[in-house]
């Protein structure tokens, strides 16, 4: 019964990391497409020809702010960082008391 209860703990801790994979790969995608979005912007501020292309550059940056404080909200109480990094989380969940059972690295493979 209790190798059966850690083999489960084990599991979920794996599918906790996969996610927090994932949400960090989405944070860094919003943030990459948001440094393209400024680029174009510092790139055709000066041309008066592209004033709706301006216009579309300001509705994307302000729709990538808002994904990525809601991904990753400075606010939120949490025990971890997500940004820290993949290791970071993962250096966390295990030094967590409640995670004590779990003693040995976990690797999880690569979502892409």
């Amino acid at each position: 019964m209790i190798k059966q209860l850690l083999r489960m703990l084990r599991h979920a801790q794996i599918v906790i990391i996969a996610a927090l994979d994932r949400r960090v790969d989405d944070i860094e995608e919003v943030r990459a497409m948001n440094a393209q979005t400024d680029d174009i912007k510092k790139r055709t501020v000066a041309n008066p020809g592209a004033k709706e292309l301006q216009a579309t550059v300001a509705a994307v940056l302000k729709r990538c702010d808002e994904l990525d404080h809601r991904m990753h909200n400075p606010e939120a109480e949490v025990a971890y960082d997500v940004l820290a990094g993949r290791q970071g989380a993962l250096s966390s969940i295990r030094r967590s008391p409640r995670a004590g059972v779990t003693r040995s690295p976990i690797t999880v493979p690569n979502a892409m």
